[in-house]
């Protein structure tokens, strides 16, 4: 079953393990990479699931965390898929296509576009 889940700043060891997977991944695909977060510290995971008027999702699997996404505000101040990383095993898509269903639905709900 996918669940998908909201993320706040106490939700940060979930986010933190899931950005990092991502740096590791594919390192070229963000503007910061790995080094640049895998030595944060707690306030600096918080800070960044604290952004005003952004959204953080994680996206679980029968429990266990499979995919990610984020977005920041755009200049209306509504939020702008800026990332989304889905594990490589349930992956169907390249990257340029619209999020899987089960995101699409959610983000839509919470008033985002792509």
């Amino acid at each position: 079953m996918i669940e998908i889940q909201a993320l706040a700043p106490a939700s940060w060891p979930l986010w933190r393990d899931l950005r990092l997977a991502v740096l590791a991944e594919v390192p070229a695909a963000f503007t910061s990479g790995l080094a640049d977060w895998q030595d944060a510290d707690v306030e600096r995971w918080r800070a960044r699931l604290a952004i005003p008027g952004a959204g953080f999702f994680a996206m679980l699997l029968d429990g266990e965390p499979a995919g990610m996404a984020s977005g920041l505000p755009g200049t209306d101040g509504i939020p702008q898929l800026g990332t989304m990383w889905v594990s490589p095993g349930l992956c169907t898509g390249a990257t340029d296509s619209p999020p899987p269903a089960e995101w699409q639905a959610h983000l839509m709900a919470a008033g985002w576009h792509w």
